[in-house]
């Protein structure tokens, strides 16, 4: 996989992190949730007054996806 370089596409994952965590399915937030409590570098990003913390080895790389980062764990 690619790795990203571009800030669009930093947002997009980070877009994807937040749907994930707020609105997903169980297995959806379980899996990033394992993901980011596995991790010990992250990428920072503020909603509203909230900061919060997505995995960077998953905003990382470009159009990431839950099937990718899957595979990618394997």
């Amino acid at each position: 996989m690619r790795t990203i370089t571009e800030i669009n596409e930093l947002k997009r994952n980070l877009e994807l992190v937040e749907h994930y965590l707020c609105e997903g399915t169980e297995i959806e937030f379980n899996f990033v949730s394992k993901l980011i409590s596995g991790e010990i570098c992250f990428v920072s990003y503020k909603i509203e007054n909230e900061l919060r913390f997505a995995p960077s080895r998953f905003v990382g790389y470009y159009n990431n996806d839950l099937i990718k980062a899957f595979k990618q764990s394997f």
